[in-house]
């Protein structure tokens, strides 16, 4: 029985690690996140339409770009705790 419940709580582990998601209010937007490909892509659900966003080189942070369903590109870029929407890089919503 002990043989079986390390291997059985590395799995676990390494897949938690892959769905780590968080939930984030961006203006009138729910978005949430969840960190796949070892953060080189994100999935997202944003007000019901899930998308999926790839990491773009960023000065500082992290930043994912994709195209939503009408069209317009959606931009999130995160520092720390903190994340920023953009919609075809217009005005800055901060995320809480």
């Amino acid at each position: 029985m002990r043989k079986l419940i390390l291997p059985v709580f590395i799995i676990a582990a390494l897949f938690a690690c892959d769905k780590i998601k968080t939930t984030v209010a961006c203006g009138k937007y729910d978005v949430r996140m969840k960190f796949v490909d070892d953060g080189e892509k994100m999935k997202v659900t944003i007000n019901g339409e899930r998308l999926v966003l790839d990491l773009v080189p960023a000065a500082s942070g992290a930043k994912y770009d994709g195209i939503m369903k009408n069209g317009d590109v959606l931009t999130l870029w995160g520092k720390g705790d903190e994340w920023t929407m953009l919609i075809n890089d217009g005005k800055a919503v901060v995320c809480k």
